[in-house]
């Protein structure tokens, strides 16, 4: 299992995780060391299939022994090493995301629950705000997020990343974490494999934000790319590549977001 879906998996939970269901695959220490998951202590029930009857169980602390109740088998003692838990550091996520994204108005606590506004990004035409809501599921939470964004100022175009589900919220889209980000092991950070833009419908070209850190750099490559004669034809597949050059000769750096580098390359080829 891959980093995103590692991570996707466990903020799905939306609350604690058995840290040695996971513990054993690989990505599951670069995302503890990266602190996009954190311990916390225990599990507060396990699942008891010991008996005819499979049932969830409350963990409880006995005697100097951890364990769970079962009707038919009475105390069942677990080990402290069974037990441990782990979470998502959604805090951590966000505030990552949206350094790679060099958004502007970006809101350092959630504006409901663990439903978070990442920030906003700019274009000639109209602002695009990127949202993230652990799941959208169900009823439930899809009502959860649009109370949640009832109170933000409302934009022509969003973007709602989740973690689990495909339910959206008119006019703005709704993205899985699997489908839109990569982890990028060099910087030790989620990046984003596509244009946000496009897929909102609005234009590439973005002048909100920060000025961005990577111009220089990324126009040096695809200066370089022209000389040299390699340059692909394709607006995105050169991109791709700048992109990929970027991560080989700035491996200390972290990369910046597709549509970024998108936005440098036609920047160059249209001259201005």
């Amino acid at each position: 299992m891959e980093a995103v879906q590692l991570y996707s998996a466990i903020v799905a939970q939306r609350g604690k995780l058995a840290a040695n269901l996971i513990s054993q695959l690989p990505a599951y220490k670069s995302l503890l060391d990266c602190g996009f998951i954190q311990k916390k202590g225990i599990i507060q029930s396990v699942l008891c299939d010991q008996c005819d009857a499979p049932h969830d169980a409350e963990i409880v602390f006995e005697d100097a022994r951890y364990g769970y109740y079962c009707p038919d088998l009475g105390f069942v003692p677990k080990s402290r090493s069974e037990l441990k838990a782990v979470k998502a550091n959604i805090d951590k996520f966000v505030s990552s995301f949206a350094e790679h994204l060099e958004v502007k108005r970006r809101k350092t606590t959630p504006i409901a629950d663990d439903i978070w506004r990442i920030g906003v990004l700019s274009s000639l035409n109209s602002d695009l705000v990127v949202y993230f809501c652990p799941t959208l599921r169900d009823a439930e939470d899809l009502e959860a997020c649009r109370a949640a964004l009832g109170r933000e100022v409302k934009a022509s175009y969003g973007i709602i990343f989740t973690a689990l589900g495909e339910l959206e919220l008119p006019p703005y889209k709704t993205v899985n974490l699997t489908e839109a980000l990569s982890f990028d092991a060099a910087s030790k950070t989620f990046i984003l494999d596509f244009d946000l833009f496009e897929l909102a419908g609005v234009p590439v070209s973005q002048t909100g934000g920060r000025p961005s850190t990577y111009a220089k750099d990324i126009n040096m490559l695809i200066e370089q790319r022209e000389k040299l004669s390699i340059a692909l034809d394709g607006r995105n597949d050169e991109a791709k590549a700048v992109l990929a050059a970027f991560k080989e000769q700035f491996p200390n750096k972290p990369p910046p977001a597709l549509s970024t580098v998108k936005r440098y390359v036609s920047e160059f080829r249209s001259g201005s």
